[in-house]
């Protein structure tokens, strides 16, 4: 993980001062720093796979939330009112239609019990179930 934040940081800064010396102004004014920040991005394939797909999540969901934010500031679009509301919802309609395709999508058994529990289905783990029923069968 201290591999990835420092790489990570190092790269982004280090290509930015790259670009600038290298490359013209004119040439992708703008886009050099999302550029820069997709170069030091790539040090999440230095993470063991552990913690790989936790990091790159976070990671994800902390660029779209800076898009956003730079896109609102400059005009691109408009905020909704309640538009964090709706993030939530979509992204847990997204995870629930995961977890009703294949129960073992989810991983982590108590976030499995969560979503149980959020669809009425009690505190059990559907994927513990589904597992008993196989080899029943």
């Amino acid at each position: 993980m201290t591999a990835f934040v420092t790489g990570g940081i190092g790269t982004s800064w280090g290509s930015i001062c790259l670009f600038q010396y290298f490359i013209p102004r004119s040439f992708i004014p703008t886009q050099r720093w999302f550029l820069g920040g997709f170069f030091g991005g790539l040090w999440s394939f230095v993470l063991d796979p552990g913690t790989a797909r936790a990091t790159g999540l976070y990671t994800v969901r902390m660029s779209v939330d800076s898009l956003w934010k730079v896109g609102q500031k400059r005009g691109w679009w408009k905020g909704i009112k309640g538009g964090d509301l709706w993030v939530l919802v979509a992204a847990m309609a997204l995870l629930g239609g995961i977890y009703e395709r294949d129960p073992h999508a989810v991983r982590t058994g108590w976030v499995r019990r969560g979503l149980g529990v959020m669809r009425g289905q009690g505190c059990s783990d559907k994927s513990a179930v589904t597992a008993v029923d196989e080899k029943d069968e």
